[in-house]
């Protein structure tokens, strides 16, 4: 399905993280032309003080993801840059170790990565 990045949507949900909801997550959504303004029945649906908050979203476009090379060649750039600014004696040994022991995160085949 294309999202229309000429469209918003209208909610009213829940606002309150720190409490817990006391029915549904999201009393009604409406999807609306850009620009215009909340429609009245989502207006009807709110009332000041009940923990409820009229939202807007804004679609976006597809989201275009990184090859896993292209996210491993960052990763091992960003790990080279830190190590030559904050251990350059030791830099060589450091990044052998870094790109032996996590070697899945630096080829970009995971998000995960263990601490230095």
């Amino acid at each position: 399905m294309a999202l229309n990045v000429n469209m918003w949507r209208y909610s009213v949900r829940w606002g309150l993280r720190h409490q817990p909801c006391p029915g549904d997550e999201e009393l009604g959504s409406q999807d609306v032309p850009a620009g215009e303004q909340c429609p009245a029945p989502l207006r009807a649906l709110w009332r000041p003080g009940s923990g409820y908050a009229i939202c807007l979203d804004f679609f976006q476009g597809e989201i275009k993801r990184w090859p896993p090379e292209r996210k491993g060649a960052v990763r091992q750039k960003r790990l080279e840059k830190y190590l030559q600014k904050h251990a350059p004696l030791f830099f060589q040994e450091l990044l052998e170790r870094e790109l032996n022991g996590n070697a899945d995160y630096y080829q970009g085949r995971t998000h995960l990565r263990r601490r230095l």
